[in-house]
């Protein structure tokens, strides 16, 4: 069986869908699948697939894809029914994959009935049909992060992702620095890190393949909602949230009332005083951390991943 991962990783889109399918990927070869990816290039997205030894065609459009028995879909907002009309054309089955607050927002009908699976990357579980895998069982995170061992007195980790659209990395570390803490910042490679000052509590890790070594030995997650922040619950990493998007902020909202996430808002509303108030009631207590800790570590059990890759390899006989 041939499948064919097409995503995108740019400044507009992050670098979660990439890196979604870059864990998926071995998975399915697992099962004895072949994989291709499909990107667009001369992006930060082109570049860690390449990095991750993988051969890349360019993805310009359903018409141009290379030919494969089963389709996966990873971008932003996930693909329309006139995408999935003509790949259904070109491809025996099309999974599409998808994170968000709600079902697709557009045509969601569509999606489901063109789709031979859909595979939703969020903790919310929809009132959808049988071959729409949902909720936390499913969400693709490299299991290598539920081994980290996070330390009430390590460094609080900052990281808005691959590409940290408003600059938000800079004052979320000034803030800590400010408290006193010690600081990781991530600068994610779709992101030009401005306005970041170092110190004596903040240093800085650029564009780093993954970030198992960061995570081990951490006390706090501070970043965006995404594919990031499910790695660092996954590492039993207690969360403070910043949204780029109304989805994102019902997530985190969840999240709250799941292991205590706690919610900056929208990118437009942050402010250092709400990272300095959050960080200091999560990091008050070490015995109300360790239990925030083993909270956010029981919502995934690093195998989605492979449970993904076991209903994509189903799809078609052996």
């Amino acid at each position: 069986m041939n499948i064919l991962l097409a995503c995108r990783g740019d400044k507009a889109n992050g670098l979660g869908h990439v890196q979604r399918q870059l864990v998926l990927a071995p998975a399915l070869t697992c099962l004895s699948a072949s994989v291709d990816f499909a990107t667009e290039p001369d992006t930060p997205g082109w570049e860690r697939i390449v990095a991750a030894g993988y051969s890349p065609s360019p993805e310009t459009g359903v018409g141009e894809l290379p030919d494969a028995d089963v389709l996966v879909v990873d971008v932003e907002h996930g693909p329309g029914a006139v995408f999935l009309e003509l790949a259904k054309r070109r491809y025996h089955r099309i999974v599409t994959v998808y994170g968000g607050a709600s079902f697709p927002l557009h045509e969601p009908d569509a999606v489901e009935k063109l789709s031979d699976l859909v595979l939703c990357q969020s903790v919310f579980e929809f009132p959808r049909g049988k071959h729409v895998l949902q909720g936390p069982r499913y969400l693709i995170i490299d299991p290598r992060y539920c081994d980290c061992r996070p330390d009430f007195g390590g460094p609080v980790i900052v990281c808005m992702g691959g590409a940290d659209p408003h600059n938000l990395a800079a004052p979320a570390l000034a803030a800590l620095s400010n408290m006193g803490r010690d600081a990781i910042g991530i600068v994610g490679p779709a992101s030009d890190g401005a306005g970041i000052g170092l110190n004596n509590h903040i240093a800085i890790a650029k564009a780093p393949v993954n970030l198992l070594e960061y995570f081990h030995g951490a006390s706090l997650f501070i970043g965006a909602m995404g594919m990031v922040a499910y790695e660092a619950l996954s590492a039993g990493l207690p969360v403070v949230l910043t949204n780029w998007s109304d989805g994102h902020t019902a997530t985190t909202d969840e999240l709250g009332r799941r292991v205590g996430a706690a919610n900056l808002g929208l990118w437009d509303e942050f402010r250092d005083w709400r990272v300095r108030k959050a960080a200091q009631i999560i990091m008050a207590d070490r015995q109300d951390w360790q239990r925030a800790s083993a909270r956010c570590r029981a919502l995934l059990d690093g195998q989605g991943a492979a449970r993904c890759a076991e209903a994509i390899c189903s799809l078609l006989p052996a």
